[in-house]
């Protein structure tokens, strides 16, 4: 089952290191990332992480199923991505 979760981003955010990072950081877990700083997603065999920027908001969808789910945990990649995240957000 999905994980969905809001983050409020700073007001001077700076977009472009924000996706940097996170597509950094899902290619060292293996996925594949395709986005921008508007909308984008990271899959992997049986997991998928899809965001969507509006104003000050990033939605996050965490989607992690058989066989990814044998590396890691659903609320494990939610952690890691809020970690991610932290330096973007208030």
């Amino acid at each position: 089952m999905a994980t969905k979760f809001s983050v409020t981003l700073k007001d001077d955010v700076d977009r472009k290191a924000m996706v940097d990072a996170l597509k950094k950081g899902a290619e060292s877990k293996g996925l594949t990332f395709k986005g921008d700083t508007n909308k984008g997603e990271a899959t992997a065999p049986g997991a998928k992480i899809t965001y969507v920027v509006s104003g000050n908001t990033a939605d996050i969808v965490v989607d992690v199923g058989f066989p990814a789910s044998m590396k890691i945990k659903e609320p494990d990649a939610v952690k890691l991505l809020k970690e991610w995240l932290k330096p973007y957000t208030k």
